[in-house]
């Protein structure tokens, strides 16, 4: 599958090089392509989480050989620029369930669009498998990812997300939830 589409800017300035493809991952032409998106992806996981351990170059390949094999349970879109992999997205089938597993467009290409196509170019590919639901997780302190996918009308069933930091480091907390009397950073 090979969609052309082209991102959310001023007719004037598009021009051939702007056309983003978006299509499934071919791992022997696109792997080198992702190492470093992965990275990126896993690290901004890590930052937002609180760890201070970066992820290396090394598990990103160990990570694509063993979680990024397109099979009919794994399945895995990418944005083409010009050649150059600007994002990416993966949907896994677990035990029957199908989860949202990863999704990230480069910084300089993000709020043109190419997340939304590739979100819906998934969700299109399940709806046309018959999958009747898809998850997915999303660390509590990813109040982008949480706007993101809630303006794509995915519903929260699940936002609290408790930790004891037994090392007394403080996370980032964007705002509080209230709940009956009690409130909770999140």
């Amino acid at each position: 599958m090979t969609e052309r589409y082209t991102p959310q800017v001023p007719k004037k300035h598009t021009t051939e090089r702007d056309k983003v493809i978006i299509r499934r991952y071919f791992p022997k032409r696109d792997f080198k392509l992702l190492i470093g998106l992965v990275r990126d992806f896993f690290n901004r996981q890590r930052e937002l989480s609180g760890k201070k351990q970066t992820y290396s170059r090394k598990r990103a390949i160990q990570t694509l050989k063993k979680d990024f094999v397109p099979s009919s349970k794994n399945i895995i879109l990418i944005a083409k620029d010009a050649g150059k992999i600007i994002g990416f997205m993966r949907a896994q089938n677990s035990d029957g369930a199908w989860f949202l597993k990863e999704i990230i467009v480069i910084k300089k290409n993000r709020n043109l669009g190419i997340g939304r196509k590739l979100v819906e170019n998934m969700l299109n590919m399940l709806k046309r498998k018959k999958v009747p639901a898809v998850y997915m997780q999303i660390v509590p302190t990813n109040i982008e990812a949480l706007t993101f996918f809630t303006d794509l009308g995915i519903n929260r069933i699940n936002t609290i997300e408790l930790e004891s930091r037994l090392d007394k480091t403080k996370l980032p907390t964007h705002g509080k939830i209230k709940l009956k009397g009690f409130s909770l950073r999140y």
